[in-house]
């Protein structure tokens, strides 16, 4: 729990948050709106982040704070402008060097995969997936970023692996989505 004193005190803390936090709030920006509007939507959440702290309001989580503020304004922004772009969520990287050529190619082709994978997902489970699987963010964090509960978050993380391992069972992937039970 986050709640804060003196200047000093909060402007170390607030320093804190944003070293631990705010690539990972960009990353997610910039997959959701380019960089552009990422940069300005972020600043927007921690400067919201730091009004409230100096207002001595308590904040349970600043992480899951911080991404229910920015996924707000995003919204806000996104919904006049329609530069949503939740197809960009997953891209190829290519496969680090040293690696065999024929297990560069099955890396690619599996990422390639499940690509193709997340596409078939509608846009709530989408965002829920980019949330846990890229951004690393916990159950209890989705679940207040998205002001649902942690059960919801729960049933819908397992609708998502269970419709990701349907598609890469009939691609010929067998069980490969059994990484995405972490």
């Amino acid at each position: 729990m986050v709640k804060m004193s003196g200047d000093r005190e909060l402007n170390e803390s607030l320093r804190k948050i944003y070293e631990a936090e705010g690539p990972k709030l960009y990353g997610y920006l910039v997959k959701k709106a380019g960089a552009t509007l990422a940069e300005d939507i972020m600043q927007e959440a921690f400067t919201r982040l730091f009004t409230r702290m100096r207002k001595m309001a308590d904040i349970a989580n600043a992480r899951a704070y911080l991404f229910q503020i920015a996924r707000h304004l995003l919204y806000h922004e996104t919904a006049a402008s329609a530069k949503f772009t939740s197809d960009a969520m997953l891209e190829n990287k290519p496969a680090p060097q040293g690696k065999a050529d024929s297990d560069r190619l099955a890396e690619n082709d599996l990422l390639s995969t499940l690509g193709e994978a997340v596409k078939i997902l509608n846009p709530k489970e989408a965002e829920i997936f980019e949330m846990r699987w890229n951004l690393d963010l916990t159950q209890v964090e989705i679940a207040a970023a998205l002001g649902k509960s942690e059960r919801q978050i729960r049933r819908d993380l397992e609708k998502i692996v269970s419709k990701l391992r349907a598609f890469f069972k009939e691609k010929g992937w067998g069980d490969a989505a059994t990484a995405l039970e972490g």
